[in-house]
């Protein structure tokens, strides 16, 4: 059911006289929701200032929680006691794992392996990820940009084992 007249409906909205656009939307609104009227009652029944919230208290939430079991956490100072020795450092991620990462490019053909989050003499970590996985020179290289050292091929675990020998 249309709300405009069917002689309405065929010519532009802007030709039509402002009456017969507003006449149906009209009626409309009066049938379908009936005006509501308030009382200086009502309006004096409606308290005034700040509404206060409270929420009850249940059982669950007034016991107190049982205490977790603390594991030590190493602080970082006496775990770079141990790298002191490495000219370079290499930091954990924030949950705590080493910053090694497995890439597949070129629709799977392409195989590499990022180490991040390195500071220091990144060259002689990637000597020494050469000695220890004896890949092909030119298959350990260095971004200059980002300083990470990319390695071809999936090493993941063994850089994993690597690093924590040094003491990461």
């Amino acid at each position: 059911m249309s709300l405009l007249p069917s002689s309405c409906i065929a010519r532009p909205l802007a030709s039509l006289p402002l009456r017969s656009i507003i006449a149906p939307v009209h009626r409309f609104l009066a049938t379908a929701a009936p005006a509501q009227t308030t009382s200086a009652a009502e309006i004096d029944a409606v308290p005034s200032g700040p509404i206060t919230r409270t929420i009850p208290l249940t059982r669950r939430y007034a016991q107190p929680l049982p205490e977790a079991p603390v594991s030590p956490i190493p602080s970082p100072a006496s775990s770079s006691i141990l790298r002191t020795s490495e000219p370079y450092t290499v930091s954990r991620t924030p949950t705590r794992g080493l910053p090694v990462y497995q890439l597949t490019k070129n629709g799977g053909n392409l195989k590499l392996t990022r180490v991040r989050k390195l500071s220091g003499a990144i060259e002689a970590l990637r000597k020494q990820l050469e000695e220890t996985l004896s890949p092909k020179p030119e298959y350990v290289k260095i971004n200059p940009l980002t300083g990470h050292i990319m390695i071809k091929g999936h090493y993941k675990n063994q850089i994993d084992a690597f690093l924590e020998t040094k003491g990461f």
